[in-house]
């Protein structure tokens, strides 16, 4: 399915991008396995790089590419050359999803598509989410920002406090 191709690609100049399928869901699975083997697993954390933002169907599988620190649909009209990872990336990156993914059932970064994978819970923690201001305002997605991309806040990954369990 869509970005479900190979782990990590440029398909074209400054497009940074990994497939979804391959390396935020089913890589996740084959290293809990390969980490289970004979052995009972207790729990797992789930960390990435940020920002990153994909688009996933219900069940949590690939409607797009995943979206990487530095990739130029994360630049903004007006950019000042801002370092990309800079606060505004995430929000140009969910514009373009939204835009190009317009019927997906959400929109997440790697570690609430891995942690849909693990747990059945598209969900991130409040650490992960902070690096998504202006949209994250430290409570919770702001609608507005949301809809200026293009989504509601409901299409969003759930925010859990930095150690609680996202799922079992």
């Amino acid at each position: 399915g869509a970005g479900s191709g190979a782990g990590g690609r440029t398909p074209v100049a400054g497009a940074f991008e990994h497939g979804v399928g391959r390396a935020w869901r089913d890589g996740v699975l084959a290293a809990l396995d390969e980490v289970a083997a004979g052995r009972e697993v207790a729990a797992a954390v789930v960390a990435a790089m940020v920002p990153s933002l994909g688009a996933v169907h219900a069940d949590g599988s690939a409607a797009g590419p995943g979206l990487l620190y530095g990739d130029r649909r994360g630049e903004r009209p007006g950019d000042d050359g801002s370092p990309p990872g800079d606060a505004g990336e995430l929000v140009a990156f969910l514009a373009w999803q939204a835009a190009h993914a317009p019927d997906a059932a959400g929109y997440g970064p790697a570690q609430a598509v891995a942690n849909h994978a693990l747990a059945g819970r598209g969900a991130i923690d409040t650490t992960t989410a902070m690096t998504a201001l202006p949209l994250f305002v430290g409570t919770g997605w702001d609608p507005t920002v949301a809809a200026a991309a293009g989504v509601a806040v409901g299409t969003l990954p759930d925010v859990v406090p930095g150690v609680e369990p996202a799922g079992t």
